[in-house]
């Protein structure tokens, strides 16, 4: 996904800017100086084969809903946590796996 796709997402603006920040210093390039092999989103670099399947859906006492994506059977699952904004449903957190690296808001996420 490019930066220019993330205007369509249904992400906070938080989560739009951090994407586009880890875009801008090549974070998810899978040549040289890069980390990942492949964009956050899809862990790709070549887009979705398998369609996502939804793991589980909780609801939060906060009203927030937090689901559970599995991307591919070889990678790890993709967590949004959703919430209500100006009557949109838009993911204010992302994170690839578990851990203290799998929001996209830590200092180096995982992929």
């Amino acid at each position: 996904m490019t930066t220019d796709n993330y205007a369509a997402c249904p992400l906070s603006a938080s989560v739009k800017a951090r994407l586009n920040d880890l875009s801008s210093t090549n974070y998810f390039y899978s040549g040289p100086g890069g980390h990942c092999a492949g964009d956050f989103i899809s862990n790709s670099t070549n887009g979705i084969f398998k369609a996502p399947a939804v793991l589980s859906a909780v609801a939060e006492s906060n009203g927030n809903v937090t689901v559970v994506i599995q991307r591919a059977t070889i990678i790890p699952t993709l967590t949004a946590v959703m919430a209500m904004e100006n009557d949109r449903w838009l993911a204010t957190d992302l994170a690839s796996g578990s851990g203290p690296s799998a929001s996209i808001f830590s200092p180096k996420p995982n992929c």
